[in-house]
């Protein structure tokens, strides 16, 4: 088990706005920017009309733009306003390494099972099995990452330790690595962050066919967002010493495997969630009268529901505690943000922390990917 880390920066740019304060301010007063998309169309089976479907696009960012140039746009950004939140600059003549959460590029070649048509099921099965029998290169995410920080005037190193493409738990293990690197005293300061865009054709038409989009054949789906967020850690020696200040600390990390994964088509029983979530609140020095703050990866799709559902039933059995705990989710304002989505948790609890609208001084942020990996990373405002 690590010791706690301090959280010294942060930076994020969403379609509710180009900077952290900005997107969290916008999300916590209900404000939505989602739209409809002018260039997807899904079929209403009720009338056989043809709709747009509903995206969370940052079109003052991304109008335009597709495939790298898209991520390129929304990292840029990121980094952008990880400087302006950052006045002194810590990682500049510092060791520092990058962990970035960044979507798969496979990902269009999963689920193919839960596609209803069979001759589409079997055609896709064939290519699939020759994209992923090649080795995959994620090379091309350094040139990314030091093209949007040349665009953006980045001081320091970018050097990238890691590229993390499990979706919605990559920001997790990405924060793993990392705090286990400044730990080693491998690295002075780590970022964790990186780019997301599930509005891309091919990811859209994706998550139709997979049952996942939200429209007027598929009532519970997901609508599609796409963001940036980037978050610096120090060990507390340095973090002392700052001007900019602390937003916050990262005291443990929990992952767990489960058996039933979305992509399967199978309904997961909460095992995995239940466990990562035992561990991490057991962590917690709150007496029982304080909130259970948790931060869920709910994104309106069934199998996220009835996984949460069957977990609030198992923690109950556990401690009254969880019967009604304070749930708060980043899709209801940003849409779906796959890879980056615990990075934007951490920067909504961390700005709740920053302007006392904290609900308690401890949040656990939970994630569940498409494949088998859960995880829970405690959040507290004091070390």
């Amino acid at each position: 088990m690590f010791q706690s880390i301090a959280i010294t920066g942060r930076g994020m740019v969403s379609a509710l706005g180009l900077d952290v304060e900005t997107c969290c301010a916008a999300a916590r007063a209900g404000i939505l920017r989602s739209r409809e998309l002018a260039y997807f169309s899904v079929h209403n089976p009720e009338d056989g009309s043809v709709e747009n479907a509903i995206g969370h696009a940052a079109d003052f960012l991304t109008q335009g733009f597709e495939g790298d140039a898209r991520l390129l746009r929304l990292l840029q950004a990121g980094l952008a306003d990880l400087m302006r939140q950052t006045p002194t600059k810590p990682w500049v003549h510092k060791k520092t390494g990058f962990y970035l959460s960044m979507p798969d590029p496979r990902r269009c070649y999963t689920g193919i099972d839960l596609i209803p048509d069979e001759t589409e099921r079997e055609a896709l099965k064939q290519v699939a099995a020759q994209v992923f029998e090649s080795p995959l290169d994620t090379g091309n995410y350094q040139g990314m990452l030091n093209q949007a920080a040349a665009l953006c005037g980045w001081e320091g190193e970018t050097t990238v330790k890691g590229v993390y493409l499990s979706d919605h738990t990559a920001v997790a293990e990405a924060l793993m690595q990392a705090i286990n690197a400044i730990t080693r005293k491998e690295i002075d300061i780590a970022i964790v962050g990186g780019a997301e865009s599930l509005l891309e054709e091919n990811v859209l038409a994706w998550l139709e066919n997979t049952g996942r989009l939200k429209s007027p054949a598929i009532g519970a789906g997901l609508q599609p967002g796409e963001a940036s967020a980037f978050i610096v850690l120090q060990p507390l020696r340095d973090a002392a010493k700052l001007q900019d200040g602390v937003y916050g600390f990262i005291n443990h990390i929990s992952f767990a495997e489960e058996d039933n994964t979305l992509l399967s088509g199978k309904t997961a029983l909460g095992k995995a969630l239940t466990r990562v979530i035992s561990e991490s609140t057991t962590q917690e020095t709150e007496d029982n009268l304080t909130p259970v703050w948790l931060f869920s990866d709910i994104n309106g799709e069934v199998y996220r529901a009835m996984e949460w559902g069957y977990a609030t039933m198992r923690l109950t059995q556990q401690s009254e505690r969880y019967a009604d705990p304070v749930l708060w989710f980043s899709a209801g304002a940003f849409g779906d943000t796959g890879a980056v989505n615990g990075a934007i948790s951490i920067c909504m609890a961390t700005e709740a922390f920053r302007h006392n609208y904290a609900p308690a001084s401890t949040s656990v942020l939970l994630s569940s990917s498409d494949a088998r990996t859960r995880s829970a990373v405690v959040l507290t405002k004091s070390a």
